[in-house]
Formats: C-alpha cells, structure tokens, sequence
C-alpha cells in the first residue's frame, strides 16, 4: 500500500510536470494572449562603410578596413537601400571618412593616419568619391549618414594605437584636445561634400566607436565632446573594449553627458565575413543593437546580391514577426524604445484599456530631447485591424500592419500616466497616418476641417494619410517640402510626397486643409 501511494503520488506530480511544460511551451509561442505587446525595438547597423580602398592593411601597422580585395563604388551602397526600401527601415549607417579626403587635410592632423604628415591621398581622388557621396546624399531615407571615425585607428610617429577615439590597449582616454580635433577633422571633410551647417544640413546624429570613455558627470567624456557636436546616439561593446573603464553593464546602455550609449553584440556575422547574416534567432538576440559591417551585406559577385538582398530581407522579417521584437524604423526609434522599456510600465487593467507609467523617465532623456515614439502591438487575426486608439483621449501617432501585428505608435510620452484606449475590428480607423515610411510621426491633431501631422522626415518619401481628399496642403517648415500630393478615392487615402533637405532630417508641422 505504501509504494502504491508513492506511486500515484509519482504519477501526479509527473504529470503535473508535463502540464506544466506543456503550459510553457504555449506561453513561449504565445506569451500574450489577444492583448496589448510591449516589444523590444530592434535594429540593424551597418559598420565602418566608407572606405574607398577594400583591402585591410592591418598586418603592416595601417587601417584594417573591410577586409575585401578590391576597391568600393556606388553599386557597394546599393545594396542597404534596397533592402531598406522593402522593409521601410533607415539602417544606422557609420561611415569611415577618411578615404574621402580629396585635399590632403589628413597631414594637418598626423595622428588620424599612418603617414602622419606625409598622408598622400591623391591615388584615390577622382569622381567615384563624388558619386559615392551624392548617393549617400541622395538616400538618407533608408541610409543614415552616421559616423565611425577618420581611418578607425590611432597613430603615434607612423605607429598604430587601438583605438582612433579611446585608448583600449592602455585602456585610458585620448587627450581631449586629439578628440576635438578629431571631430573638426570629420567636419572638413564633410565639407569637401557641401555636407554644413551653412548648406542646411546638421552633424550626425549617430556614432559608433571601437572603445568610448565614459565619464557621466565629468567635464570631460567621448559622450560631453559628442553631444557638444550633435551627436545623440552611440555604442561600442563594453565588454570587449571598455574593461578597464566605468561603463554601463553588459548589454545594457546609459547617459554620458547627453550621449545615449549602448552596448552591441556581434550575432555571428564576422567584420570581413561576405554575405553573412546574423545567426541568432529572433528570440535569442541578445542587445537591442545588432552589429554588422559592410562586408556582411556584399555578395562576391553582382548575380549573387539579389539572393543576399533576400536573406537579409527574411531575416528582418523574422525580426518583425516574433512576438517580443518589431524592428525599429529607425536609430531615434530604436533608442526611444530602449529608454521606455528600460523605465516605463505598461500593463492592460481590461481588454483595450492599457495603463502606461511614465513618470520615472530620467531628466536627461528630456533635457537632450533622446526620447521619441514608444511603441505598442497588437497581434492581429485575418481581416482584423486596430479600429480604434486613444491615449488619454487623443488620436495616437500613427499606425502601421506587419507580420499579423497591429503597431500603434504613440506620441513621445511626458514624465506622466497614460491611458491607451483602443478596439479591433474588421474596419480600419477613419483618420490616421498609415506609417508605412522611415519618418516619425510624433502627433496628429484632427480639428476636422484640419488635419495635422508633426512629424520628422527623412529624405524624400511618401506618407500615406487616411483622411477625406485635402484641397490643398502645407508645412510650416521651407525645408520640409511638400513635393506633391494625390488622393485615393477607391481607399480614400492621401499621399503625400515629402522631401527634407537635410541629411539628419527636418521637422515640422504637415496640415491637410478639407
């Protein structure tokens, strides 16, 4: 009798065991149920493009480059906007600017380059230069111009030093004055392009390092000399680079001096590596940035990139379509994600009824304006669609369908509570932005004989509004272009053609007149 007892007793907890797994397995493909998702915003950034010459002169003490024998052209930037084109992302793109210097100006500064002040780049000058840059120039919908450095590295009388903005084998900071210069270097060369202030365009807004001193607080951090440019985002990999060094934990991120850095993660895809996507599944990415270089996104051959383009395309999709990550349209929104789901609480109180507490967002998130759409989804079923959202009585941002999911973008969020109301159904909503584009969308206001959409674009794109057809439209913004507008009467839909002048961007205030 008493093994009989311990038997069933064995019997009942076994399957207990199994129910219990079985339960698990259901949460992990579907942890949701029908409510509200609060994913992790994921993007893809494209290291170190920009070099002219493609071999890696590592061995002999010089620039380690991509690690491709042979020289780059316009057809090696294809490549990132097709792909970006399809999936309505504008990748973080960091480019190396030395190679581009058509006048010599790297001998001003000896320490940006192994020839000190003998640099010659005259082997290199001529029209591809032109070409590559009016492309780039020409494509900042789906190509950020970001920055990596001058030549990467750090050379003391012709001697290389790891690295160009932080001393990693001495694990110390460069002099402040070498990094200031450093950055005017940047902006020469920009120049050399018509890429300044005095033409309309600002400093990038992205950066990406091989080591970053980090010194919230202090008079003088990478972040402080950075934000005093322009800069808003950056990241590295603390691990690798940063372990003599304060820094943020792994995998995580924090202010510097009005900086937002994060960690990186390489995902199995090597800096040389042609044609190599990442090999994490969507569910085991580890950082919410996922390192890539150039040489990732090449095929050896030009009959062989469509295929690539394709492997590339369905790995961002399956970025998209697990239940715990979108893909980020773009660098603001993939670290406005971060900073929402690193500080603020979302829960569902009732089925359409979702609760938002904002109210511990750090100050600095506000004082050097980082923070911009947070987003929520909803998983969707066939013919199914978000028919309505309100947050706190207000029209949400915008709207956009991927994957089976519904993304509701709301407007960037004050340090408060929030309400998120909304309802799905087989009808779409009456009137909002379908954000089918890279631009963000941080508000609408719907006066009915107006509709108006603060917004930032990016080059030139198409916003799709779902409105009445507008008698005419406007922009408060000269630089934020309404190129042309055309209605839908069978979708009663309203494109609008839109260009930014410049390259980071422009913002404004779009009204629909009915």
């Amino acid at each position: 009798m008493k093994y009989n007892w311990i038997f069933r007793i064995g019997f009942v907890a076994a399957t207990l065991f199994l129910v219990c797994c079985s339960a698990m397995r259901i949460t992990k493909e579907d942890p949701r149920g029908n409510g509200i998702i609060f994913p992790r915003g994921i993007m893809v950034n494209v290291g170190q493009v920009g070099w002219m010459v493609g071999h890696s002169d590592g061995d002999e003490g010089g620039p380690w480059r991509a690690g491709i024998r042979r020289n780059f052209e316009v057809r090696d930037y294809e490549p990132i906007v097709e792909i970006g084109q399809e999936m309505g992302v504008r990748f973080m793109t960091l480019f190396i600017l030395g190679e581009f210097d058509r006048l010599n100006i790297l001998g001003e500064y000896p320490w940006s380059n192994p020839a000190g002040e003998d640099w010659d780049n005259s082997h290199i000058v001529g029209r591809n230069q032109l070409e590559i840059m009016d492309y780039a120039k020409n494509n900042t919908a789906h190509m950020e111009f970001g920055i990596t450095g001058v030549l990467h590295e750090h050379w003391e009388n012709g001697v290389r030093n790891r690295a160009e903005w932080y001393d990693v084998e001495n694990q110390r900071p460069r002099d402040e004055k070498i990094i200031r210069k450093n950055v005017e270097l940047i902006k020469r060369l920009m120049a050399q392009y018509g890429i300044t202030q005095e033409n309309g365009h600002s400093f990038p807004e992205s950066f990406i390092a091989y080591g970053f001193y980090y010194n919230p607080g202090a008079e003088y951090s990478l972040g402080r000399v950075l934000s005093d440019n322009g800069i808003k985002y950056a990241n590295t990999r603390f691990v690798e680079t940063m372990h003599g060094l304060d820094h943020p934990g792994f995998l995580s991120g924090d202010f510097d001096n009005g900086v937002l850095l994060l960690d990186r993660y390489n995902h199995g895809n090597d800096w040389f590596e042609y044609a190599k996507t990442p090999q994490y599944a969507p569910e085991d990415i580890r950082s919410v940035i996922v390192e890539s270089h150039w040489a990732n996104w090449l095929a050896y051959d030009d009959h062989l990139q469509p295929e690539l383009n394709e492997r590339w395309i369905d790995y961002l999709r399956s970025i998209q379509a697990y239940h715990d990550t979108y893909l980020a349209k773009n660098t603001e929104q993939v670290y406005s994600q971060w900073l929402y789901k690193r500080h603020a609480t979302v829960s569902e109180d009732s089925p359409g009824r979702v609760s938002i507490d904002n109210r511990s967002m750090p100050d600095d998130a506000y004082r050097y304006n980082l923070l911009g759409n947070m987003v929520l989804a909803v998983q969707l079923g066939e013919g199914e669609h978000v028919s309505r959202a309100v947050i706190n009585g207000n029209p949400v941002a915008s709207y956009y369908e991927a994957e089976g999911y519904g993304y509701i973008y709301l407007p960037p969020l004050e340090r408060e509570n929030y309400v998120l109301e909304y309802e799905t159904g087989p009808e779409q909503m009456e009137r909002f932005v379908n954000n089918t584009g890279t631009y963000n969308i941080y508000g609408v206001s719907d006066n009915g004989n107006t509709f108006e959409i603060e917004m930032k674009m990016y080059g030139r794109q198409t916003v799709e509004v779902h409105s009445p057809s507008p008698r005419r439209v406007t922009s408060d913004n000269d630089n934020l272009r309404i190129i042309s507008y055309s209605f839908d009467t069978t979708n009663s839909v309203t494109h609008l053609e839109i260009e930014a002048h410049d390259i980071q961007g422009e913002t404004g205030t779009v009204v629909l007149h009915f």
